[in-house]
């Protein structure tokens, strides 16, 4: 995936620092989302406060898809930032470079 982004966005000198923010977030996230499933399914008896076994469980699995979810979408995010990066600069020049030649760009 992270070679797919880098191509698209014709960011291949990217390529390896793209892979590697996809697989560090997207492996801390299912880790964290393991650990946080494992602590909520061992809590001990919570049918004191209306929670049954398989509602525990159930939460406990949601949690692991909330922790995985932040992991896979930071690591997107970050990918996705660091592809675009040069196109942002390119339209930020392209942006200054309009509004000095062009007065009606700048307002005037």
């Amino acid at each position: 995936m992270g070679w797919m982004l880098a191509r698209a966005f014709d960011a291949t000198n990217k390529t390896v620092t793209v892979i590697i923010a996809l697989f560090a977030l997207n492996s801390l996230g299912y880790f964290v989302g393991g650990v946080v499933e494992g602590a909520v399914i061992n809590l001990k008896d919570l049918s004191g406060w209306g929670i049954t076994k398989p509602v525990q469980v159930v939460t406990a699995k949601l949690l692991w898809g909330v922790f995985y979810g932040i992991g896979f979408g930071a690591g997107l995010g970050i990918a996705y930032h660091l592809c675009q990066a040069p196109h942002r600069l390119a339209l930020a020049a392209l942006s200054d470079r309009a509004s000095v030649t062009d007065p009606l760009a700048s307002g005037g």
